[in-house]
């Protein structure tokens, strides 16, 4: 046998037993690879369930969940309000002497009116109150048993500070107390004067009857009462306030509170009241 066929034969072999050099591969098909099963995985433990992230808050500061019922603390509280309010303005009866032989009797009335507040508070804590209100602000007197109102409709504008207890269910309680600024609207005026007395004054057998009211500046001072009632987490309240207006302008003499020149003709009372009682009830939304 010739060395040629030899190594034919042998290279013949190779290529079957798959054993050939990198030429003879390249020539050669590759036979079809015969498939293995992969083991199995083992099974992976399940992960923990991670906790329930927390509902963020509304609004910009720590607000309660909706349905909480309750007003989460927070830096800062800015809301609105409006409401109706029912008012007594009143001048006491200056004493005998104090009268000085004066015609001057005590009045006293009741009235009404509406308004608006702007307010913020620090963490429910402190807090600055800025309202508008218009009112009725009227009083009866007497002369000679012979009753007549004397008043005029007035724009009020309390500015006032407040300490209240910052509680986040129920009702917030607070104190409250500054300046009141009343502006008379159109000139004060004497009405509802009794018939018999008209009568007598228009044909000059009584004293002519007058008012008069300026500016002036009150002080407030009072108790109020928020009554919570956030709704799918927006902060509302019912806001319940009583107050008392004292103005320390009014003198003690009746000479103190008639417009000058005083004169048995014609008295012409000063409306600047000296006390006036307040209870308000309102609506209002912190929206900050």
């Amino acid at each position: 046998m010739s060395s040629g066929r030899v190594l034919g034969g042998a290279a013949a072999l190779m290529s079957v037993l798959g054993l050939a050099g990198p030429a003879a591969a390249q020539d050669a098909p590759a036979p079809a690879a015969t498939p293995v099963a992969a083991p199995a995985p083992e099974p992976t433990p399940a992960p923990a369930a991670a906790p329930p992230e927390a509902t963020p808050p509304a609004g910009p500061d720590a607000m309660a969940p909706p349905g909480a019922g309750r007003v989460g603390p927070r830096e800062w509280e800015i809301g609105v309000s409006v409401f109706g309010l029912g008012n007594g303005s009143f001048f006491t009866e200056p004493s005998t002497a104090d009268k000085g032989g004066l015609f001057y009797p005590g009045f006293g009335g009741a009235g009404g009116g509406g308004g608006l507040d702007v307010s913020g508070a620090w963490r429910g804590i402190l807090g600055l109150d800025l309202g508008f209100y218009i009112s009725s602000d009227t009083g009866q007197g007497s002369l000679n048993d012979y009753e007549f109102t004397i008043g005029q409709t007035a724009m009020h504008i309390p500015i006032r500070v407040r300490v209240q207890l910052p509680s986040e269910r129920g009702v917030r309680p607070y104190l409250f107390g500054g300046p009141d600024i009343t502006v008379p609207l159109g000139d004060a005026e004497v009405s509802n004067i009794d018939p018999t007395l008209k009568s007598a004054i228009a044909a000059g057998n009584a004293t002519k009857l007058g008012a008069k009211a300026s500016t002036y500046v009150a002080w407030t001072v009072g108790l109020g009462f928020d009554f919570l009632i956030p709704i799918d987490g927006q902060d509302f309240r019912i806001p319940l306030t009583i107050r008392a207006n004292l103005n320390p302008g009014v003198g003690a003499k009746a000479e103190d509170r008639l417009e000058k020149p005083i004169s048995q003709e014609n008295y012409v009372f000063n409306t600047e009241w000296e006390i006036q009682a307040v209870a308000t009830l309102g609506f209002a939304w912190y929206f900050y």
